[in-house]
């Protein structure tokens, strides 16, 4: 078979497998420099995320359906990625000319399950794992970080310890009554519980009042937010709903000693900054989800049930990524 020159990537909305993926991009066009990489993204957000990434040629915003199959045709495979989150538009293509691949999850981390899928047109890259994952904030990213921040209260004047914070509930039980039983009856079993990112910060500025927690989250999350951190709101700074860009979030990130959290798309994009941070895992959503590559300083806690977790490991190891 002819070695592809022109591949189209066609992204799902998660944030977290997004990210994993430019480490893949990276490894394609180290082994391939002459390939030309383009990138379908389902939204803005996910646009934006690629905007300036090196490795991508053009970044599209996901077009109708007569225009996908014109913009189809230019190229000579389409790699469909993840394929757990595929939007409804991206099987339309399996009706078009240009060949398609969707890689499967299983085999272990979300970078080489798309690794495989590059794999099979490009034997090169058998084997081999990117150094990283790749995210790039530009200047204009890290000044909208900073007035965030400021805006919100934060001095910015190195006395105070900033710790990210992503309790990660987008929408899950916006309507409902009763969401804290139904958040601890359906949810615990892959996301640490709310009220323990409460009782960790309550530990945490028992121990030195100068830390602050920085929260984000989108707009939805702002009432659950509001009501886990009442007791403590003036340790907190809330940005959540403040930025729609997950460049400025990457950028926020760098202000951070520390970042607490979930296997969400933000503990990704956390490991692409290279920050400290304690990641919480169920032993569900660690194969695939874990951070990649392992670092000293960015550590993991798992369990069978996220939720079991204990509220004093984390402090333990949050005070050692603070030391």
């Amino acid at each position: 078979m002819p070695e592809p020159r022109k591949i189209l990537f066609l992204l799902g909305s998660t944030i977290g497998d997004s990210v994993c993926l430019t480490g893949a991009i990276r490894v394609l066009k180290q082994n391939y420099p002459t390939v030309t990489i383009d990138v379908l993204a389902p939204n803005p957000f996910i646009q934006e995320l690629f905007l300036y990434n090196k490795d991508v040629s053009q970044v599209y915003l996901a077009p109708g359906k007569e225009a996908l199959k014109e913009l189809s045709q230019a190229y000579d495979f389409a790699i469909i990625f993840p394929i757990s989150a595929t939007p409804k538009l991206y099987p339309y293509l399996r009706t078009l000319c240009v060949k398609t691949i969707l890689p499967v999850y299983g085999r272990g981390l979300i970078v080489e399950s798309a690794l495989d899928a590059i794999t099979a047109l490009f034997p090169e890259c058998l084997g081999k794992m990117p150094e990283k994952y790749y995210v790039d904030p530009q200047p204009q990213h890290f000044q909208e970080a900073e007035q965030i921040l400021r805006n919100a209260g934060a001095k910015l004047d190195g006395k105070e310890i900033l710790i990210g914070c992503h309790i990660g509930y987008s929408s899950l039980a916006q309507g409902k009554r009763g969401w804290w039983q139904f958040i601890r009856k359906k949810y615990g079993s892959r996301a640490w519980l709310p009220d323990k990112y409460a009782d960790l910060l309550a530990q945490l500025v028992g121990t030195n009042p100068s830390i602050r927690f920085v929260l984000t989250g989108t707009e939805a999350e702002i009432p659950i937010i509001k009501r886990v951190f009442k007791k403590h709101a003036r340790y907190c700074y809330n940005i959540a709903g403040k930025s729609s860009s997950l460049l400025t979030l990457a950028a926020i990130m760098t202000y951070y000693r520390c970042y607490v959290g979930g296997d969400t798309g933000p503990m990704h994009l956390a490991v692409a900054m290279d920050i400290p941070f304690v990641a919480l895992f169920s032993e569900r959503t660690l194969t695939n989800g874990k951070p990649y590559p392992p670092r000293a300083y960015q550590r993991v806690l798992v369990e069978p049930k996220a939720a079991d977790i204990k509220t004093d490991e984390v402090f333990d190891l949050v005070m050692e990524m603070l030391s």
